[in-house]
């Protein structure tokens, strides 16, 4: 029996300048969300598309958008994606403008976390098509600056954090001021009660394309988990392995004064190019796109925020001289090797590339989370994706939608609270049929969490013993404690009836004070 063979690019109604900018982009076959989802949109549908992060939905409406725009006309937005976070909608941006380089369409992006006047100044010179955060879009509409008469298509992306983020409300109010005839997509990597709603509302007999099982890791993505007792011991785990089996490069490159002068607010030649002088700034825009820099998405580990889930009551001491006694240089580097270190909270983050700075030197890492000037954000993406730094220490606001090639570890050293994040924290390495090493930490107050992501993905994650050369820590008093609090938690979750060494200890003083 003859097997059905795939579609290409050129089976579809594609146009000579969108093949020639798929050719040149190195793109020579049709990842399974675009061979599914390309002829509906093409034909004018409505749609859901439920994929993964890193299955190549952003061409999957970018490609349609640019066939049906055609070419420039007019000067007044026809077709409006909507993004969570700043980094997604660049990102966003600089993709569509790579497909349709030879289409003369103009693609502009705003966003919240610097000042309005240039955005605003290129959405009246004149587009095709906005990328947009929620937001900054409402701000330049409400300004007057924004006419929205001409909108024929309209795509919400990331839909599913969207919503975790709060921003149900500002969509909804650009439902209310977009024409009612668009043709609308929406995709999302997950699909829970809260984004269905929102499809019902949204779309219009749309047809829904599922392209594998929710929450399922691609299979290039070859996962391992230790279990480790304590956070100095995490931390012993992550020095071994950066310098054995993965080997971080040695130096490159030279940002560490950029970056400093982005988080005092000023701006470098390389800024001045990429934004025409524009500092940085935060204003009522920005805050309300702050939910996409807040990382209000899994946030706990080192020093639980309070910006993060009730579940996030650990609170883990660390002690920095301590630190100091582990491991200290690299060895041989392998310049192949590009590693995302994933933390639930800002502070871990921050403590944890502190911490590698200091072993690898400041040329090595870089830090990414919300609490960081946007400069210096956009800086250490560039310089992860250049290839001028090897490793990235991040919260997850970077897990989703951020396309980064090349990525050939994510180490996971806290487990998330917010299940679905492991699989789009995973989602960074193994991207378009290239093959990625994810690597767990888990401590015995996050075992409860790995059980459940464990449930949530179908598969046991593959345990690997401790390195016999790792130099296992004894547990601090107040870690303990704050782990065994956590796991009471934990308990009191699935049995409401369950009272805890921590209950039991606290009534017993209260009746001794009596």
């Amino acid at each position: 029996m003859l097997s059905k063979q795939r579609k290409g690019f050129t089976d579809f109604k594609l146009n000579k300048q969108l093949l020639d900018a798929i050719a040149e982009a190195g793109y020579t076959e049709l990842t399974p969300v675009q061979e599914k989802v390309l002829g509906p949109v093409l034909s004018g549908q409505d749609l859901i598309g439920v994929a993964p992060t890193g299955t190549g939905k952003t061409a999957t409406y970018a490609l349609p958008l640019l066939r049906k725009l055609n070419f420039p006309q007019g000067n007044e937005v026809r077709a409006l994606v909507l993004a969570p976070t700043r980094e997604l909608a660049m990102q966003i941006g600089d993709h569509i403008r790579m497909l349709g380089k030879y289409t003369g369409l103009r693609t502009v992006v705003i966003y919240g976390g610097t000042g309005p006047r240039q955005q605003i100044e290129e959405v009246e010179a004149g587009l095709d098509i906005l990328v947009a955060t929620p937001g900054r879009f409402m701000d330049i509409y409400l300004g007057g600056n924004l006419p929205l008469k001409k909108l024929q298509f309209m795509v919400i992306d990331e839909a599913d954090k969207m919503m975790d983020m709060g921003f149900l409300p500002a969509i909804n109010r650009i439902l209310e001021v977009v024409p009612r005839k668009r043709q609308n997509l929406l995709f999302s990597a997950t699909f829970p009660p809260r984004v269905e709603a929102l499809a019902g509302d949204f779309l219009k007999f749309p047809v829904k394309i599922e392209v594998s099982p929710q929450s399922t890791p691609a299979p290039e993505v070859r996962q391992c988990l230790y279990h480790v007792p304590n956070f100095k011991t995490k931390l012993a785990l992550l020095m071994h392995l950066l310098e054995g089996e993965i080997e971080v490069p040695a130096e490159r490159g030279k940002a560490a004064e950029r970056d400093e002068a982005a988080e005092k607010g000023q701006t470098t030649e390389r800024d001045e190019a990429a934004e025409k002088g524009e500092p940085a700034e935060r204003g009522k825009a920005a805050e309300r796109d702050s939910p996409g820099e807040t990382d209000t998405f899994g946030e706990t580990g080192v020093t639980a925020g309070t910006d993060g889930p009730a579940e996030a009551e650990i609170t883990v001491a660390e002690n920095s001289s301590e630190a100091e006694s582990l491991p200290d240089e690299a060895e041989k580097p392998s310049a192949a090797q590009r590693i995302i270190i994933f933390c639930k909270t800002k502070q871990a983050a921050t403590n944890i590339g502190k911490y590698l700075v200091r072993k690898k030197g400041e040329e090595q890492v870089r830090i990414l989370h919300g609490n960081k000037a946007q400069n210096t954000r956009i800086n250490a993406i560039n310089d992860f994706r250049e290839g001028n730094v090897a490793v990235l220490v991040a919260t997850d606001v970077v897990s989703r939608g951020i396309d980064i090639t090349g990525v050939s570890h994510v180490i996971n050293f806290d487990i998330p609270l917010v299940y679905e994040d492991y699989v789009h924290r995973i989602g960074r390495t193994g991207r378009m049929h290239r093959e990625g090493d994810a690597i767990s930490f888990c401590s015995p107050s996050e075992i409860y969490h790995l059980e459940k992501i464990q449930e949530l993905i179908r598969q046991k994650i593959p345990v690997k013993a401790l390195p016999p050369e790792v130099e296992v820590s004894k547990t601090p008093f107040e870690e303990q404690q704050a782990m065994a609090r956590e796991m009471d938690h934990q308990r009191r979750k699935e049995d409401p009836d369950f009272q805890g060494a921590f209950h039991d200890k606290k009534k017993k003083n209260d009746k001794d004070k009596r």
